[in-house]
């Protein structure tokens, strides 16, 4: 029996069913291989990866069994529902009657002529059914529509005991490819003549070289760095709140100066110049979740300096959520793509230092090839431990809100207090009442600048951190029971 969609969400009839869902299990001690087992196995997910789409096909079956209408699961959870049916007896005699209350058929689409059309549709309804049940979606289980639907037919199911998998290259041709090329030629006709063994060549034509390549690994390494940021999914900046765009334009620091400076231009807090404390009298019921746990945490003592670091778990929350939207990069992704990004320019810095111990061992002068080599190395070093932040998706999202907030950025009316500090800074309120504020977060010469569009923080990112292709999946299936 399903219950009635149009109920308030959460009453008892429809929390006793979650829990009856959540209750079922599917891993089991004893069994070799169990569900969750199996499951990674075949999609190539960790064992928390499988645990992480079980729980997202049971907010699937949940959202099926209390709405009247088909639901169309993402592809990854119609991974787990497709291994979950051939587990016969444990779906049919004890899932579907002792949790669901029904029987949950799949029905796999592409029959008819307005299929495609019908499960698109049905499928934004099951987003929109699960934001209203469990919040917004974790992207990483459910994209959207469109990369939902993209080509169903390019999945096959291979035996990878028999087959090698290699992952199809993405030809790009970017400015830094034909930079390189032109560098290539250039370099081509200057070297026609000399050895071909650029460790033979003299001084001055070795310095030449290697003063090109220096700037051509640069400035290859710049451009792939931020190439290799895209997450491959789309922008969502409708429903970001003050506190995820003061991350997104700031990092962790921006999000503490934009709930400070919402307090302070509400007149709920003042902030005292000579105990450097901020004295809140109250915390606003509308702020978002973020600046009101950091904003009670400042009514208990006032101490900005140390707010940031106590107040880590509602940090990385935020970050999280900016994680599952696509929108910044998770730790693992960051730190891979900061260390291949100084590749290039490590195998050119091997290449003088080698070039330094020829040139020692035949009494040449290399000073200034070691000075180079010490501002590569610092370069590299630069790419290697400098971890990118935002995504492509997040650079666009945060130049779209800049362009979009552009005027409220320069002169804030008394509503847009909150978006200016978030994707400007406390720099807004120098010349204001508030002032002493930002002067004291940025002293006067301290070198320190608040602009609008760079990310100071760059630490890990947390959130999910995804892996492998989900494998098949039909073009669009349902559940439907009877």
């Amino acid at each position: 029996m399903r219950l009635d969609v149009r109920c308030e969400p959460w009453t008892d009839d429809a929390r006793n069913r979650w829990q009856r869902i959540r209750a079922h299990a599917f891993e089991h001690a004893r069994a070799p291989l169990d569900f969750v087992a199996k499951l990674a196995r075949e999609q190539g997910w960790s064992r928390d990866q499988a645990r992480a789409a079980i729980e997202e096909y049971r907010r699937f079956c949940f959202l099926s069994s209390v709405c009247a209408e088909t639901m169309v699961p993402s592809v990854a959870v119609d991974e787990v529902w497709h291994l979950h049916l051939t587990y016969t007896e444990d779906y049919w005699q004890r899932f579907c009657p002792d949790a669901l209350g029904f029987a949950l058929h799949h029905r796999p689409g592409g029959l008819g002529r307005d299929d495609a059309a019908h499960y698109r549709q049905r499928y934004a309804e099951t987003l929109a059914e699960y934001e209203r049940w469990f919040g917004t979606p974790p992207e990483r289980w459910w994209p959207g529509t469109g990369e939902r639907f993209h080509r169903p037919g390019r999945f096959r199911r291979v035996d990878r005991d028999r087959v090698w998998l290699i992952r199809k290259p993405r030809w790009s041709f970017a400015p830094s490819t034909i930079a390189l090329g032109v560098i290539a030629l250039v370099a081509a006709s200057f070297v026609e003549a000399m050895p071909l063994n650029p460790l033979d060549w003299t001084g001055p034509a070795f310095l030449l070289l290697f003063l090109a390549l220096m700037v051509a690994s640069t400035v290859f390494a710049a451009v792939w760095r931020r190439m290799a940021a895209e997450t491959g999914r789309g922008e969502q900046m409708h429903d970001l709140d003050a506190s995820a765009m003061a991350m997104l334009a700031g990092g962790e620091a921006r999000v503490v100066e934009r709930a400070v400076g919402e307090l302070l231009t509400r007149g709920v807090a003042r902030f005292d110049t000579n105990s450097r404390r901020l004295a809140v009298s109250e915390v606003p019921h509308d702020l978002d979740d973020s600046a009101r746990d950091l904003a009670e945490a400042l009514r208990r003592d006032g101490d900005v300096d140390t707010v940031q670091a106590r107040c880590r778990a509602v940090l990385e929350r935020l970050r999280g959520s900016l994680v599952q939207r696509g929108l910044w990069l998770d730790a693992e992704t960051a730190s891979r793509i900061a260390l291949r990004s100084a590749l290039a320019p490590g195998l050119v810095l091997a290449l003088g230092i080698i070039k330094i111990g020829v040139g020692l061992s035949r009494e040449r002068p290399v000073a200034l090839l070691v000075v180079l080599c010490v501002v590569l190395a610092v370069v590299t070093l630069a790419f290697a431990f400098k971890r990118p932040s935002r995504s492509r998706s997040g650079d666009r999202v945060l130049a779209e809100l800049t362009r979009r907030h552009a005027r409220a950025m320069r002169a804030p009316r008394a509503g847009e207090w909150p978006i200016a500090l978030a994707l400007v800074g406390s720099s807004v309120l120098a010349g204001t009442a508030y002032a002493a504020f930002h002067d004291y977060r940025h002293p006067a010469g301290s070198g320190s600048s608040d602009g609008g569009s760079s990310s100071s923080d760059s630490s890990d990112s947390g959130g999910d951190s995804g892996g492998g292709d989900s494998g098949g999946g039909c073009g669009g299936c349902g559940g439907g029971g009877d």
